[in-house]
């Protein structure tokens, strides 16, 4: 669940793994400024498929959008779609901006959703150019090869994949407490569920699909009677309905193959039978052909019955056609109206015929004359939906399959109470993201004090370092695209009430809510500490409370410290 043209940014959980490094972040993907969404685009809106690489508002492919206080963001997961999802860094999401470039909607799917059926397996990548040799995984999730990418220059996608993982591993459950996590490898076990962003494309060697992994976020790992996992937010459940995606390869009246049909599970990239599945549909779209990327739902007693538990974890090929529902065809077309007629992809071309390609799921028209525009490179561009396929398009980036997006640059901008060092270390956290900003010109940064804080960040061995830290006075006259990520108190928390009172670092707020606010499932009426991240609509005065409309909300396990993706 991207690879950003440039760089990323965010989620709730564990940010223990890998993020998706250079991607695309946009920035024309040169580690300059990021990009600032304007007007131009016409009178109408546009439909946006891409990588979410900050949060100020919200970063899609290194560009910033104004996020839309009532904007609805779904989310699928487990068969259904909630309204109220949550914005993470590293997903790949489709985001409609209205004439102001404002998003008013998003629609957040993950690719793979369910069973991990292969543990991770090491494999060493080749030198390229000035890309040094490193250490990538391969992950099976329901018999889907996902690679795990650890260095951006690895991939003509420039992205390392950003890991959630929130377990703590016990010995007893009376003894599983808030800890570290267990380690991205580690934790990634056979029958626990996850669910995967990234992008499909073609194997440079066996030319078989595979998905390139640019978020993995870990909802559920099994116990037994010695190994207890302790989620933070109290949810390890497992999915009754998985979410399952691919690449075409052959379809025959009612069955149709993804990835290379019934592969052999846990299979290694050099081999030319690795994963993939063979399904059987009761409806299968009429306008359904090869290279086409589909997505289908598939209950997990379905999953059973074609994939035996007892197989998992061995070189296990399926014998039989999965019985799926709701298989459908995945463009970002599909998003485009009258009000919305342009569209913006980016990603991989899988597939080329003339001059209509296949990025990402989407049909696109090339223009003529477009330079490094064949199977294997990558592209972002612009165009109008006509029936399903993108036309008159105009590119504005393209890289041949040799050359890797340039260095990942994740934006933060927003509003916090400036950390205080520990230990010499200065540790910034937003929107659940962490960068590391020691050793760097913390320019007007004053620790304790509410401020505007831009940061700029880079990753480094799997982590954020900052290169930039800028702070300035907020001022009385607040922006209205401005987010502030605050950690307090409040007495009267509601679901049932979309209003609160709330005390962040000495100063009063009025907060409210609406039905789009992302709710963190374990916050209650019984809860006292609360991370409020919202626009601020007004600033307190001496006996007024300042007002905070929320867009998101959730328990915390102190009143000061914001919370990481590991908390």
């Amino acid at each position: 669940m991207f690879f950003i043209r440039c760089l990323l940014n965010r989620h709730d959980y564990s940010l223990t793994a890998l993020f998706f490094i250079s991607l695309v972040f946009l920035s024309s993907c040169g580690g300059g400024a990021a990009a600032v969404a304007g007007v131009g685009s016409g009178g109408t809106g546009v439909v946006i498929q891409g990588l979410v690489t900050g949060f100020g508002s919200v970063f899609i492919d290194g560009t910033e959008y104004p996020l839309s206080t009532t904007a609805n963001i779904s989310e699928t997961f487990d068969g259904s779609s909630t309204s109220s999802g949550l914005l993470s860094l590293g997903q790949v999401v489709t985001a409609t901006v209205d004439s102001s470039s404002t998003v008013v909607s998003a629609e957040i799917t993950p690719d793979l959703q369910g069973v991990i059926t292969y543990q991770p397996t090491a494999f060493t990548t080749a030198v390229n150019g000035t890309c040094a040799a490193s250490t990538d995984y391969y992950l099976y999730v329901l018999n889907q090869p996902v690679r795990i990418v650890t260095q951006a220059c690895n991939t003509s996608l420039g992205v390392t994949t950003v890991f959630n993982e929130p377990f703590s591993q016990c010995t007893a459950n009376s003894s599983c407490t808030l800890g570290s996590p267990n380690g991205f490898v580690n934790s990634l076990i056979t029958g626990a569920e996850v669910k995967v962003h990234g992008f499909w494309v073609l194997n440079p060697s066996t030319q078989k699909p595979e998905l390139i992994a640019t978020r993995i976020d870990e909802y559920y790992v099994p116990t037994n009677s010695t190994v207890y996992y302790n989620n933070p937010v109290g949810v390890n459940q497992p999915a009754t309905n998985y979410e399952l995606s691919g690449i075409v390869t052959a379809v025959s009246s009612g069955t149709v193959q993804i990835n290379g049909g019934n592969g052999v599970n846990g299979g290694n990239n050099t081999t030319n039978s690795y994963g993939g599945s063979t399904v059987s549909s009761l409806i299968v779209p009429s306008t359904l052909a090869n290279n086409q990327v589909v997505s289908m739902f598939v209950p997990s007693t379905n999953w059973l019955s074609y994939f035996p538990s007892s197989y998992l974890g061995t070189a296990y090929s399926p014998t039989t056609a999965l019985a799926v529902s709701n298989l459908v065809i995945q463009s970002a077309t599909s998003f485009a109206n009258g009000t919305n007629p342009t569209v913006q992809v980016s990603g991989i071309i899988t597939s080329l015929s003339g001059n209509t390609a296949i990025i990402n799921g989407t049909s696109v028209v090339l223009p003529s004359g477009c330079t490094y525009c064949t199977v294997g490179d990558y592209v972002r561009l612009k165009g109008t939906n006509h029936q399903g396929e993108l036309d008159g398009a105009t590119v504005e980036q393209s890289l041949p399959s040799n050359e890797s997006l340039a260095s990942t640059v994740v934006n933060l901008n927003g509003i916090i109470v400036f950390p205080a060092p520990v230990n010499g270390v200065t540790t910034i956290v937003f929107q659940g993201v962490t960068i590391n900003a020691s050793n760097i010109n913390l320019t007007g940064c004053i620790p304790g004090a509410t401020q505007l804080v831009q940061v700029k960040a880079n990753f480094n061995s799997g982590s954020l370092q900052a290169s930039s830290v800028t702070c300035s006075t907020i001022s009385n006259t607040v922006s209205a695209n401005t987010v502030a990520d605050y950690v307090g108190i409040t007495a009267n928390f509601s679901r049932n009430i979309n209003q609160f009172n709330f005390l962040s670092n000495n100063t009063n707020y009025i907060v409210t809510y609406n039905s789009n606010t992302y709710i963190e499932s374990d916050l209650t009426s019984s809860s006292s500490n609360i991370e409020v991240i919202g626009v601020i609509t007004s600033l307190p005065s001496a006996n007024t409370p300042g007002a905070i409309t929320a867009t998101s909300l959730k328990r915390t396990e102190n009143s000061v410290l914001l919370k990481s993706e590991s908390d």
